[in-house]
């Protein structure tokens, strides 16, 4: 009961501040206020609860509710809450009104997961949803009142499935089918049970499924609905399920003997046709028996799938894709074995229509084998394994219990010394043999003490005289993981309070070089700790140890070249100190660290940095970032660059000559670049006088706008144009730059005025406008410039002769489907002006009007705050010269004066400073692009 008061008193509350609409589309507009909206069902099968403006995150501040009150005399109804993703301080209600009683249906804080809710028999449902006013999540609400329970429509071919989502004290009584839409209407629903409760029952097309007898983990009806009487279920526990519409003639279940082997059901072109269906999705449920596992073989001469864009995905009883092929994948799928771990899988073969079907295609073949030498095990923090003496093949394959993990799976093997050349183990970062060989070991005197995965999957492999062994299987965070193998992670970085770090180095590829090539690039170790590395010799199976022992501080090692057919490891313990009493930093450069990264204009934005910045890069990179897309246009800000000596960076394109950077650049002149199509920047530590200083390396951001264009001011003038027939659906983010001719220098004695008209005024539309009197977007040199915007006008004054404009309309697209921005700049001589003003003492800028005794210091030296009023401003002052013998001017006059005297001239020469340190000024807003990116 107390949750019945309790939600209608919400509910009593709510409806005060509601606006009671009659709505025939059931929307509920919040744009236009709180809503109520009275909903009579007659014979509707369905009915969509719509919302208007949900992430109008301005109207929310004042109209956050919604709530449906739905009156139905048809008996028992039905919600379905395809997708709801709200805020978790957002408030969802579902209340039945019966007998002029009311009970609570669903009540919680947050995003809902995807299900049904049973209303049961109600004369009213009420639905209603209170939002918080001071997120900006961007939620999302689709949800489907059905008054006919018995026929579920699914409109989506596939997605997950909760019932009931009630939260009665009773379970209830429930009789539907879930059905395709008429979208789908040559398709059918099957079902993997992902959790079903602990006490069930329930009727699925006419058979009883319970505890004791529990239906198929993966489940194909003989209909093309599924039809469910919901019995008997513990009261707060539900049923969920991943749903599949899949294609009807090509779908269904198969069985296999280990040993027999079918083809996978793949899509008939000649019915495709007949019934001019677009997209076919072929689905089998592979089975065999406990004790197998499948083999998927792939022709060797197999040139590709049915379709160009087809795609095939193995999914295991827990819903988790195990393997996934398309075109570009199959090249190497077929060069391999690849084996399925598991007695049960869904294939689902999906192929869109294409003009062009492959003529010489042949189905992927499943075949049955047996599983008798392979065990899955689950782990979810720690496994120990036990292994005793045999001579045998064994095979682990390792899953996490939770497959959504973003943690990373290790075996310890501690060590251990054995006898070469007697067994190998073959470790894989997947749980099939298709995934990357990590490690191959049993050829040395001992095994490394771990092995880390770069993924939570692992299938280790051993095979041979496998003597007595312990292994044990570990999932880690990978923020906390101190466990790496170089072949994933190309630095080791220990500082202390971490435990048992270790460092695996596998045998170089011959084919890119004879070294492995190390850079200990900063080495700081106290009294007692000692740094252990470990040689692996391939030709003899020995191993040795060289230990670097504390206390000791050093950096700027020069590369170490170390014998590239052997394996490595770098192991250090430093659990009891604290993170500042060790630091421990190396950098493994295959084929010296040549890295290429391309880059692509989806990305919106991307930040480009050396390894480790702002930290010391390892010495010995050369990294090169690419970017070739026709038509795109590219703004690139240069935020920092710190190199050591010899290195170098540089900016490379089409339509710029090349840009380089060396040691610690002043970028105080350097300006943004307007680049299209096409660019290479390329950072090169190599040196020849090793060991070279390396530094915090470098900082640069790229942008892909709508439009980016620089504008040249022609007789003194320049004019841009922007409406909504230009917008750029990509990325619906404008630059452009005003100059004066050439960027030999940024600054001259022109002031530019920049006048701005708009259709409509940046409250309506929604749009941003920053205008920025600098020539670059670098963090921290943004100066804005002086004006603003009034309604639809606006006038700015920049004291350079350049200027950086970002209009932001992305708002606007989702508003509005007419606006447009005119600017309109001019310059002329800052001597001209009606104040005669001059520029600053020790910037290359001019001091506009608005710039005059506004107490913010824009100059920076206070140039354009020393002479206010009326009067002419006369030229800054020359500096006397220092005197160049005798006693100091300023020595003698504080020893004849007061003490107070000698207080009032401190005051005078270093009370501005302190001012513009602490300062309210334009030079304290240095932003970053977030705001308008």
């Amino acid at each position: 009961m107390g949750l019945i008061a309790q939600n209608g008193l919400f509910v009593i509350f709510f409806l005060v501040a509601l606006t009671t609409v009659e709505s025939a589309s059931n929307d509920c507009d919040l744009g236009n206020g709180n809503q109520l909206i009275n909903i009579t069902l007659n014979d509707d099968k369905f009915s969509y609860l719509n919302v208007w403006d949900l992430n109008n995150h301005t109207a929310l501040k004042t109209h956050s509710s919604c709530l449906w009150n739905i009156s139905s005399m048809l008996g028992d109804t039905l919600i379905h809450a395809s997708r709801v993703v709200f805020d978790p301080k957002d408030q969802v209600n579902v209340l039945c009104f019966r007998d002029n009683a009311n009970f609570s249906l669903y009540s919680a804080l947050g995003s809902i997961e995807p299900g049904l809710i049973s209303t049961g028999t109600c004369n009213t449902v009420q639905v209603s949803f209170k939002l918080n006013p001071e997120s900006n999540l961007n939620r999302t609400w689709e949800v489907i009142f059905y008054s006919n329970p018995s026929f579920v429509s699914l409109t989506k071919d596939n997605g997950l499935l909760s019932f009931p989502l009630n939260q009665k004290a009773s379970s209830p009584q429930n009789h539907f089918s879930l059905n395709p839409s008429s979208d789908y209407s040559d398709r059918k629903v099957a079902l993997n049970f992902l959790q079903l409760p602990k006490s069930f029952s329930f009727e699925l097309d006419g058979e009883t499924y319970n505890q004791s007898k529990p239906p198929a983990k993966i489940y194909f009806p003989s209909a093309q609905s599924l039809t469910f009487t919901l019995k008997n279920l513990t009261p707060t526990e539900i049923i969920r399920i991943h749903f599949w519409l899949v294609t009807a003639d090509c779908s269904g279940d198969v069985s296999l003997k280990i040993n027999e082997a079918k083809p996978i059901a793949t899509p008939n072109e000649d019915i495709r046709k007949q019934q001019m269906i677009t997209t076919v999705k072929c689905a089998q449920h592979f089975t065999t028996g406990v004790d197998g596992q499948f083999q998927l073989m792939i022709d060797p001469n197999l040139n590709g799938l049915a379709n160009p864009s087809d795609t095939v995905n193995f999914y295991n009883d827990q819903g988790a894709i195990q393997l996934g092929l398309n075109n570009p994948s199959l090249l190497y799928f077929k060069t391999i074995d690849n084996v399925l771990a598991g007695n049960s899988f869904l294939v689902i073969y999906d192929s869109p229509y294409s003009s062009k079907p492959n003529p010489t295609f042949k189905a992927p073949i499943m075949k049955a084998i047996s599983s008798k030498d392979v065990t899955q095990f689950y782990v979810s923090n720690k496994t120990m394994v036990s292994i005793p003496k045999s001579d045998t093949k064994i095979v682990h394959i390792i899953y996490p219990s939770d497959m959504n993990t973003r943690k990373r799976v290790l075996v310890n093997f501690g060590n251990v010394n054995i006898a070469t050349g007697q067994f190998s183990i073959k470790i894989y970062n997947s749980e099939s043999d298709s995934g990357v060989l990590i490690a191959t070991l049993g050829q040395y005197d001992r095994l490394p003490s771990v092995i880390a995965s770069n993924t939570p999957f692992m299938r280790v492999v051993f095979e041979g005289k496998i003597p007595d062994l312990n292994v044990t299987y570990l999932l880690i965070d990978s923020q906390q993981c101190c466990q790496h193998l170089s072949t994933f992670d190309s630095t080791f970085e220990v500082r202390g309070g971490q435990s048992n770090c270790s460092w695996y180095i596998p045998v170089s590829n011959p084919n890119i070089s004879k070294y492995t090539v190390v850079n200990p690039t900063f080495i700081e170790l106290p009294e007692g700790k000692q740094l252990d590395v470990i040689t692996y010799f391939t030709k003899n199976g020995s191993t040795k140890v060289n230990s670097i022992k504390g206390p000791m501080k050093k950096s700027f090692y020069p590369d170490l070249f170390l014998d590239g057919e052997n394996t490595y490891e770098f192991k250090i313990d430093s659990s009891n100190l604290k993170e500042e009493d060790l630091h421990v930093l190396f950098a493994h450069k295959t084929s010296y660290l040549k890295e290429i990264v391309p880059l692509n204009s989806l990305q919106k934005v991307s930040s480009l940095t050396s390894n480790n910045y702002p930290g010391y890069y390892p010495m010995g990179l050369e990294q090169t970032f690419t970017f070739n897309e026709p038509g795109k246009n590219v703004f690139i800000t240069v935020e920092d660059v710190s190199l050591g000596d010899g290195h170098s960076l540089k900016l490379m394109s089409q339509n710029l000559n090349v840009e380089s950077f060396t040691g610690k650049a002043n970028l105080t002149n350097v300006h943004d670049y307007f680049i299209t199509n096409q660019f290479f920047i390329t950072f090169n530590t190599k040196s020849f006088d090793l060991p070279s200083l390396s530094d915090s390396g470098f900082h640069i951001n790229v942008q892909y706008p709508g439009i980016a264009r620089n504008y040249t001011l022609v007789n003194g003038r320049s004019e841009i144009k922007f409406n909504s027939t230009e917008k750029s659906l990509t990325n619906p983010i404008n630059i452009w730059r005003i100059t004066e001719g050439e960027m030999q220098s940024p600054y001259s004695n022109q002031i530019l005025h920049i006048n701005v008209t708009l259709l409509e005024g940046l409250d309506k539309t929604k749009a941003k406008l920053f205008i920025y009197d600098s020539i670059s977007l670098r963090s921290h040199d943004i100066h804005f410039a002086n004006g603003s915007i009034n309604g639809t006008i606006g006038h700015f004054i920049g004291s350079i002769k350049s200027a950086m404009i970002v209009y932001d309309y992305s708002e606007s697209l989702k508003t509005k489907s007419d606006f447009s921005i005119n600017i309109v700049v001019t310059s002329e001589s800052c001597s001209n002006t009606k104040n005669y003003t001059t520029k600053c003492h020790t910037t290359d800028r001019c001091i506009t009007d608005p710039m005059i005794c506004n107490g913010i210091n824009d100059c920076g030296d206070f140039t354009d705050e020393m002479y206010c009023g009326d009067h002419p401003r006369p030229s800054p002052p020359t500096p006397t010269p220092a005197p160049t013998g005798g006693v100091p001017t300023l020595l003698v006059i504080f020893l004849l004066m007061p003490m107070s005297a000698a207080f009032g001239i401190l005051g005078y020469i270093y009370l501005p400073n302190i001012i513009n340190r602490w300062g309210r000024g334009r030079y304290s807003e240095f932003r970053d692009l977030s705001e308008v990116s």
